[in-house]
């Protein structure tokens, strides 16, 4: 994830909080900016990279739904990674992952972090 240059950082999982799309939000107008967002989910917010997942949040206006503004994130060459150690302890494992979405381990949210542009965390 080398090109990666804006890093969201998010915590939060319940699927009706404003977090997640505020996320999605911050990263999709990092990458309408030229910029290559990640999403790294932590936390809790491991839970998202399920397969499908984004797709059923929608908070309703004036925010986009979950489905359009990952896809959007994604066009543009941008990622939603999640973290290892909070997939383990979560109870997860890759194979339960969106096939889109890399496991990365912290030292990786470290690197990301210190190459990009930006950042931002919502928790």
């Amino acid at each position: 994830m080398q090109n990666i240059n804006y890093v969201v950082t998010l915590f939060e999982a319940e699927t009706s909080n404003s977090k997640i799309t505020i996320a999605l939000t911050m990263a999709a107008s990092a990458a309408r900016k030229g910029l290559k967002p990640a999403v790294v989910l932590m936390g809790d917010a491991v839970s998202l990279g399920t397969p499908n997942t984004f797709e059923s949040i929608d908070i309703g206006e004036p925010f986009g739904s979950g489905k359009a503004l990952l896809s959007e994130i994604l066009a543009a060459g941008g990622k939603v990674a999640v973290c290892e150690s909070c997939m383990v302890f979560k109870g997860l494992t890759a194979s339960d992952l969106d096939t889109r979405f890399p496991v990365i381990k912290g030292s990786d949210v470290i690197d990301l972090t210190l190459q990009s542009k930006g950042s931002i965390q919502i928790s």
